[in-house]
């Protein structure tokens, strides 16, 4: 079976993903952007890891009406943000708060709704220092097909799940899968696929965004996820639900 008769048997599975065009520096406080200053609403305090009490890193800003006109992809409105406690004081709260699950409790990953004007900040003192800002001008579409393995642990259709041979070939052929920022499309797992349902609905949800390590090429973020990937999950029912986890190389 050649490449042409794979993707057709999965067709049905095909998502878009947008890779997000870059350059460095910030940019205001209600853009899309890796690091820089936040939206912050008037009178609230940048925001501090639960564990160690000092401020989070915000790794990721997405205007989400801006993203859905330039993608035409619903992905909620308002401002999605993610901060993420860096400190390298041992014991680091990364380790110690499972941070590399969705259940960890040194980070902040949230939508809201932006009101008012936003304040004027000062960045406060960050460990080790804070990540150098990148904004997000644009997006790339791309076309995206599940793994094998995606298909048969989440068992997405039990009939091809059931096709150990068709799952090998998926495996070895479909090369679509970006390992790179980007908004939507199918996770790039370093280890096994994850199932996350939403805490609301119970049903199941998709990637939103995946945060790549400095470790792998063109990542914007300048940060290790032990040398692994960042990947925040949406409810796509119930876009003010995410979640934040990373798996390790």
């Amino acid at each position: 079976m050649g490449l042409d008769g794979i993707f057709s048997k999965i067709a049905k599975f095909k998502r878009k993903a947008f890779l997000p065009i870059t350059a460095q520096g910030d940019s205001g406080p209600l853009d899309s952007k890796f690091s820089g200053i936040p939206f912050l609403e008037e009178g609230e305090k940048w925001p501090v890891c639960p564990n160690c009490k000092k401020p989070m890193q915000l790794f990721l800003q997405l205007n989400l009406d801006e993203a859905k006109k330039q993608t035409k992809q619903d992905c909620g409105s308002g401002l999605f943000q993610l901060f993420y406690c860096t400190s390298d004081t041992e014991p680091r709260c990364d380790t110690v708060c499972d941070g590399n699950v969705p259940e960890g409790t040194c980070e902040l990953v949230r939508v809201i709704i932006p009101k008012g004007k936003p304040q004027n900040i000062v960045v406060p003192k960050l460990e080790p220092n804070q990540i150098k800002p990148v904004k997000i001008t644009g997006w790339m579409e791309v076309e995206e097909f599940p793994s094998g393995t995606e298909i048969q642990e989440l068992n997405l259709d039990e009939k091809i799940a059931e096709d150990y041979e068709l799952i090998e070939k998926i495996d070895d052929e479909n090369n679509t899968i970006q390992q790179k920022d980007k908004l939507g499309g199918w996770p790039f797992w370093i280890q096994s696929p994850w199932l996350l349902e939403c805490k609301k609905c119970g049903k199941p949800m998709q990637l939103f965004f995946q945060l790549c390590s400095q470790a792998i090429p063109e990542a914007s973020l300048d940060y290790f996820f032990c040398d692994g990937i960042g990947y925040i999950f949406q409810c796509p029912q119930h876009k003010e639900e995410v979640v934040f986890f990373y798996q390790e190389s």
